[in-house]
């Protein structure tokens, strides 16, 4: 009778340890899962804005090498690219930790900055200077959201 305890047990407790390394395991995978996600959502809006920038430097020498529904539709649809950027940004901050995100809320807050010149400050006759500017933070931005992928989700695997 007393060997029928020890193997019911050990099951017992075999099947609880199995379970609470699922839950950690499923938990986990959520969390790698939101984060590539929202990266891959904030890689995809600043694309759209470092298109965007790089046409205004190009149409400078009257060379977009877009059509004109592509370029219309850069125009149209960068605004809102940085207004969702904002929401990716924010959420990011949640899922990595602090040190994790710092580079990248850095050249986030950069690129927003010269964004917001861009819109506010920026004439006809020196929008160019201001596109120029934001043109490298937004790469630095891509490049910094790329980074932050391959340290915790890419080499996590």
């Amino acid at each position: 009778m007393d060997t029928f305890w020890i193997p019911l047990l050990l099951a017992v407790a075999g099947a609880a340890v199995g379970a609470y390394f699922a839950i950690v395991r499923t938990k986990r995978e959520k969390l790698w899962t939101e984060r590539y996600e929202r990266i891959g959502s904030a890689l995809k809006k600043v694309d759209l804005i470092h298109r965007f920038l790089d046409s205004e430097v190009n149409g400078e020498h009257q060379i977009h090498g877009l059509t004109k529904h592509e370029k219309d539709q850069l125009d149209q649809n960068w605004p809102v690219a940085r207004y969702e950027l904002a929401s990716d940004m924010i959420m990011l901050e949640m899922l990595f930790t602090k040190n994790e995100f710092a580079e990248t809320a850095q050249r986030w807050d950069a690129l927003q900055r010269k964004l917001f010149e861009l819109i506010e400050d920026a004439s006809s006759y020196d929008a160019h200077e201001y596109v120029s500017a934001a043109r490298p933070k937004a790469e630095k931005l891509q490049k910094a959201l790329i980074n932050l992928s391959r340290k915790k989700c890419i080499e996590w695997l």
